[in-house]
């Protein structure tokens, strides 16, 4: 039987006759508790927010230095809890996350989940670069800046003393197992079909989601929903449905691809930017 988990501080109020478990990884400087709000909003899914060393209730155990000390950890306990049908959720760098946790499962013989959702990362990257283009030696105010610019930190983080030295701490470590992160599977390794989320709004495009498939050998699809970086949390029935419609119904055909467009003419793009020009 096993003990209270260290990395599943919600799981005294798992729903057992839910239709899966959907593990919940957190953004860069993100703990559970951002996950709270999606507990009982579907109530055909299990959420179980995965809380990171370093943290809320684990600020005592040091933080991960990189994905390949970090998976692992997660990667026994979930093992161990996952019993039945399960998700992976990552947001932004717990997209990584997820990723790198399916492939640890599958390279050990372990049960690995129906479904992986990676939300807010591009497919393409080798890396996680954190909030914007800033690194883990940016200025306090670079990173601040950058926080306040992509939204999803509570104002009052931002505003006490206290809670943002703890805030910046735990977004600097983020950024440097983002930054030290390669990814450690190869293409079409992945066993499980892919669902990547984003906002329309986002930096990370809809094709950038889409290179995921290069990971994958199974099926990929891509789901836009309105909102940026933090979309998630504005629609997060949305996006709990689309989970929960992944993974009883599978992921919907791809899209017919567009016959490309034939090139301008030197004359229709004149035309073109003419028609653009305010009147």
């Amino acid at each position: 039987m096993p003990g209270e988990p260290r990395f599943l501080p919600f799981w005294s109020a798992r729903r057992p006759a839910a239709d899966a478990t959907v593990f919940c990884l957190p953004h860069t400087g993100g703990g559970a508790s951002g996950y709270r709000g999606w507990i009982g909003a579907d109530p055909r899914l299990d959420v179980q927010p995965v809380q990171l060393p370093g943290r809320e209730g684990l600020m005592g155990m040091p933080a991960a230095a990189s994905a390949e000390e970090l998976v692992p950890l997660l990667g026994a306990e979930l093992a161990e809890r996952a019993t039945g049908p399960t998700v992976l959720f990552g947001h932004s760098m717990g997209a990584f996350l997820a990723a790198e946790l399916v492939a640890w499962l599958h390279r050990g013989g372990a049960r690995v989940p129906e479904l992986l959702v990676v939300s807010a990362h591009r497919g393409g990257a080798r890396r996680h670069p954190g909030p914007g283009p800033l690194g883990p030696d940016c200025t306090d105010e670079e990173l601040l800046g950058a926080l306040r610019e992509m939204g999803g930190t509570a104002p009052e983080a931002l505003a006490d003393p206290q809670l943002r030295e703890l805030l910046l701490t735990t977004v600097r470590d983020d950024l440097r197992l983002g930054h030290a992160y390669r990814r450690g599977y190869g293409e079409r390794e992945l066993p499980v079909p892919v669902l990547a989320c984003g906002g329309r709004d986002d930096t990370v495009t809809a094709d950038e989601l889409a290179d995921w498939s290069a990971h994958t050998a199974r099926e990929c699809r891509v789901r836009l929903f309105p909102g940026g970086h933090f979309y998630l949390h504005q629609h997060t029935r949305q996006v709990l449905r689309a989970v929960h419609e992944a993974l009883t119904t599978g992921l919907p055909p791809a899209p017919a691809s567009r016959t490309p467009e034939p090139p301008r003419t030197p004359q229709q793009e004149r035309g073109h930017h003419a028609a653009d020009r305010p009147r």
